[in-house]
Formats: structure tokens, sequence, C-alpha cells
């Protein structure tokens, strides 16, 4: 059976439009699961995917293109024990995927030890630049620590080449701006 001509003219308008506008809309994304803790805004064309390794859970966040992998990992704690986690994993980060990295500033500082980052009154903020250990070209990196509770507490970061599209670096810095506790 065919359809008649206006009904596939509907659908593929219908499916047109919704390719166009869908750009325009990002995905909240919770976490954890069970009784989320934090939401941010996740742009519809980056994939999500979450890695278990032992114990520990991690979320990587991709952009269309494959250049800019954002990293969420998390901790449970008090404030001391956690934040020496998720430093300790900066350092990994910036030991290994950044060569020569220089710190850069966020106004008047190198590092912003404590922010008020949305309605999160706990949260540190690192951005750095230096080059790419792989090919040697040069890389930008991101770093946010915060926490809702003191208790529960996230790091979200990525380390990507500077020249990647302006238009997925927006995508990845309204992603950390869009961080808010639930």
């Amino acid at each position: 059976m065919r359809f008649p001509t206006p009904l596939r003219f509907l659908a593929a308008t219908l499916l047109l439009l919704t390719q166009v506008f869908s750009p325009l809309y990002a995905e909240t994304f919770s976490y954890p699961d069970k009784s989320p803790k934090f939401t941010l805004q996740v742009p519809p064309n980056w994939k999500i995917d979450k890695v278990k390794e032992g114990k520990e859970e991690s979320v990587t966040f991709t952009s269309a293109s494959g250049t800019i992998k954002a990293v969420l990992k998390t901790t449970t704690g008090d404030t001391d024990s956690a934040v020496n986690v998720l430093v300790a994993e900066t350092e990994v980060v910036l030991k290994y995927d950044v060569k020569n990295p220089v710190l850069m500033e966020v106004g008047p500082l190198k590092f912003v030890p404590v922010v008020n980052f949305n309605n999160m009154k706990s949260a540190t903020q690192l951005n750095a630049k230096g080059l790419s250990p792989k090919d040697g070209k040069p890389v930008l990196a991101y770093f946010v620590i915060f926490s809702q509770n003191r208790q529960f507490w996230g790091l979200f970061y990525s380390v990507y080449p500077d020249n990647a599209s302006k238009q997925e670096q927006d995508e990845f810095h309204k992603m950390v701006a869009s961080i808010t506790a639930s």
C-alpha cells in the first residue's frame, strides 16, 4: 500500500523539522541515576558513555566530531579525602595528557580555590594549556571539582586540542556552566 503524496510530504516535513530544530535543545543528564545529586545539560549531538571499573564509575561525554571528550568522575566522603582523590586524578591527567602544562589565569588568579558555582557552595576551577604528548600540538585543559553537600564530590574535566571547533568548545563550556545541584 502506498501512502498518498500529501502524507509522504507531511512525514518528510516533520522529519526535516526534527532534524533542524533538535540541536537547539540540550538533554538534561542527572547523576547518579538513583537519587541524583546534580544535573548538567548535554548537547543533543554529544555521546554519553558510562564506564564502570570495579566500584568506580565515570561518565564520558564526547562531542559530535569526537574532538572533545569530557569526563565526569565522582567520589563520596569527607571533604579532605574526597578532594584529595579528585586532585590526584587532576594531577594524573595533567602529567600524562598535557606536556609542559601552564596554568591559565581565571580572573586575577591562576586557579580559583573556592567559588560559588551555580547553587553549590564548594567548587575549585583550574584551566591549563600545554602540548599533547601524542603529537606535540597545543591542547587546553579545564577542570572543576564541585560538591553540593560536601559528601558527594564531582570532577568534570576535559583536555582537548586548542583548534577544536569554536562551536564544540562553546558547547563544552555551556555544559560546565550548566552543572547544578539537584
